[in-house]
Parts: structure tokens; sequence; C-alpha cells
């Protein structure tokens, strides 16, 4: 049997808090590309960056509006990856319900939880160190660099857990 996995959440499981969660994750996307446009490019190289020079050339490469742009996709980024742990949690039970669990599968159902973590820190970080003054944190970048690299190998596990499920389950 599958255990309930990460307590935070324990009652955004079922058909409901998956719709919902979806729908959040679409529109949210949506929304911050809209808000972002052209620059939303520049964000991975931003999230990936581990070298303060090249973080402050992309940084620095915008105008007025795209700073404020960048500034304002926040609001929407603090509720994304919440949103998406929800979804991927209960696309992890499904998966991970259709084949006999090891501790593997129910210990994986809290990689979507530190994927949000590594995702708010990031935002966190980026927040900091995008205060016009970038230089004074520039000690923050490789910081970033990591939780969003860990955020990347977290989904990227997800998806593979996924995918070996269902996989093993159609055979």
């Amino acid at each position: 049997m599958v255990h309930i996995g990460p307590r935070i959440l324990k009652g955004f499981v079922g058909v409901n808090a998956f719709w919902m969660s979806l729908t959040a994750v679409v529109g949210l996307q949506i929304y911050m590309a809209q808000l972002l446009g052209d620059q939303t490019a520049d964000l991975m190289r931003l999230q990936l960056t581990f070298d303060p020079t090249s973080f402050a050339t992309i940084f620095h490469g915008w105008t007025e509006g795209q700073y404020q742009a960048y500034r304002r996709h926040f609001i929407a980024d603090f509720v994304y990856p919440f949103a998406y742990a929800v979804f991927l949690y209960n696309c992890l039970v499904s998966s991970v319900k259709r084949i006999e669990p090891t501790q593997f599968c129910e210990t994986v159902l809290y990689v979507p939880l530190l994927a949000a973590v590594a995702d708010y820190t990031e935002n966190i970080l980026h927040l900091i160190m995008t205060e016009k003054n970038l230089l004074a944190h520039a000690h923050l970048v490789p910081w970033a660099g990591a939780a969003a690299c860990v955020k990347w190998l977290s989904l990227a596990t997800i998806v593979g857990t996924i995918l070996a499920c269902r996989t093993r389950s159609w055979s």
C-alpha cells in the first residue's frame, strides 16, 4: 500500500486536487509567459548560471520595463511551486499505485516537495540579488544556481519515475 508521503500534501490528493493544481500550473505559466514575453529565454540562463559576472551581464542587459516585469513575475512564481508540487504529487501517487510499490517509490513521493522548496529558495535568492545592487550579493549566485539545479533534477526524477511506473504497469 502506498503511504501518503509528506503530511503537508496529505489534504491535496484526489481528482479535484489534480485538476485544480493542473489548472493553476497552466494558468500561472501562461500569465508568467505573457508578463515576461521575450525575456523568458533569459530566465533559464539566469537560473542555471553559477558565475556572478554572467548573472550580472544578463540582469544588466534588461530595460527598466523588463526589470519591473521580472520582479512582478514573482507574485505568480511564489504560488507556482506549490501548484506544481501538488500536481506532480498526484501524478506520482497515481503512477505508484499501478505497481507494487517499493521503498523507493514511497520515498520519491517527497521529491515534489523538495523541488518546490528548491524553487522557493531560488526565487528568494533571485529577489535578493536583483535589488538593483547586484554586486553586494554576488556571493549568492552559486547558491541560486545550485537551488535551480536541485529543482530541475528533482523534476527530472519525478518525470522519470512516473514514466517508469506507467511503463511497468503496462507490461
